[in-house]
């Protein structure tokens, strides 16, 4: 079955089901009147029995603090569910009592807040209405409103070039309407936290100095996690998976490694994402090449088996996104000893990574056919570096004990100016 096949039976298929389920479903909630759950207060979930003096406002999803409770211990997506958490975990432990805000709802705060965790553009009214000795920390998850509409519009106007489209696409990935919002809150903050993706801080400017770097979380797919030993290093070498997530794949660069996989036949491209209609519209050409395969369906039963098998045989994981920092999908493959390839902000001197300073298509070729290069011997020790960077990096249990840290040394923190 041919790749624009499987995407549309099933992916393309399935998605406009549930999308008209979803619809109906909404305007049922509409005529019951069920509101959305817009503010949590009073969490006390952690040590209860400890007298809580201090009060903290966490700017996220009050729906995901209580998906989190319901699923632990088996927490399947760290953004918003996981991250909710383990940031009310350490609030929690150190003697806040936490509320919790949409962010995507304007709020109004009603309490005295020690302690505001901030994320999103709708934080301004917040912040004015906090008492004045409180705490500012900002939850950073990509780069800067400018870098990243600046570099959006570079992709966009390149795949606009390259497939000789005259009309005006529209960003999958928009701040529109958060702007204001961003730029006052990362002045206001006295700490940003995130992991150390340095092309992203960069974009901060004279914000950059305001950074604590807690890591990230990620969830991996242990069922993917293939022992070195029964790892196919040879012949792997000449795969590469692309779990980059979805909404937005020209902002991720999913178009770009087309391309630059239909410029190497001899290596193989899966992808494990959704494909979104602009590049299966632009690229049917290029996504029926025998090298380029589709799998993300094979994340499903009775799919699975032939998932953890094809995972014997694949060594890279590939990326090329903006600067916006790594998504969890790929944090995750990294965190089961698949090797990072391509244009990926990570740190500059890693010796287990293949990694290009552009996304242009002629300088991810080189990188990929550099990786697929390298020795068995190379893949095996650089697939156990591989491994430990990312639990020091993106585990949770490492999350765990720096946004505690974090959290448990503000004052000193703030003080010192990081």
């Amino acid at each position: 079955m041919k790749n624009v096949t499987k995407i549309i039976l099933f992916q393309n298929l399935p998605n406009k089901t549930r999308s008209y389920f979803n619809f109906l479903f909404n305007k049922l909630k509409i005529k019951l009147n069920e509101n959305k759950l817009t503010f949590i207060e009073n969490i006390n979930y952690f040590e209860p029995e400890k007298q809580k003096h201090k009060k903290a406002l966490l700017t996220l999803s009050p729906t995901a603090w209580l998906q989190a409770i319901k699923e632990y211990p088996n927490i399947k997506r760290f953004n918003y569910v996981g991250l909710t958490f383990e940031i009310v975990r350490a609030l929690n432990l150190n003697g806040y009592l936490v509320d919790i805000s949409d962010i995507n709802t304007v709020f109004y705060p009603q309490k005295d807040y020690d302690l505001l965790i901030g994320h999103g553009g709708k934080c301004k009214q917040i912040i004015d209405n906090v008492k004045k000795n409180a705490k500012i920390i900002q939850y950073v998850s990509g780069e800067f409103w400018e870098a990243f509409n600046k570099e959006s519009e570079e992709r966009y106007n390149a795949f606009c070039e390259r497939k000789s489209i005259k009309e005006k696409l529209k960003f999958k990935r928009t701040l529109d309407g958060l702007i204001e919002g961003e730029n006052y809150l990362a002045e206001k903050a006295d700490i940003l936290f995130s992991c150390n993706f340095p092309r992203m801080v960069n974009s901060f400017g004279k914000y950059k100095s305001k950074f604590f770097f807690t890591g990230f979380g990620a969830y991996p797919d242990q069922f993917l996690s293939i022992p070195i030993e029964q790892k196919n290093y040879n012949n792997g070498r000449r795969n590469f998976i692309y779990a980059g997530g979805t909404n937005g794949n020209i902002q991720k660069g999913l178009d770009l490694l087309i391309e630059a996989f239909s410029k190497a036949p001899e290596l193989n491209l899966y992808i494990y994402c959704k494909v979104e209609e602009e590049i299966l519209k632009y690229y049917k050409k290029e996504i029926s090449n025998k090298n380029i395969h589709y799998i993300y369906h094979w994340r499903f039963f009775p799919y699975r088996n032939r998932l953890k098998e094809l995972m014997k045989r694949i060594v890279f994981t590939i990326h090329a996104p903006i600067n916006s920092g790594l998504g969890t999908a790929f944090m995750g493959s990294m965190l089961i000893g698949l090797i990072p390839v391509g244009y990926v902000d990570l740190e500059d001197g890693l010796d287990f990574a293949v990694l290009s300073n552009s996304w242009q298509i002629e300088d991810l070729i080189k990188v990929i056919k550099e990786a697929s290069n390298k020795s068995p011997e190379w893949c095996k020790e650089a697939s156990k570096k591989t491994i430990e960077y990312s639990k020091k990096n993106w585990s949770i249990e490492s999350f765990r004990i720096k946004i505690n840290e974090l959290i448990k040394n503000i004052d000193t923190l703030v003080n010192k100016g990081i």
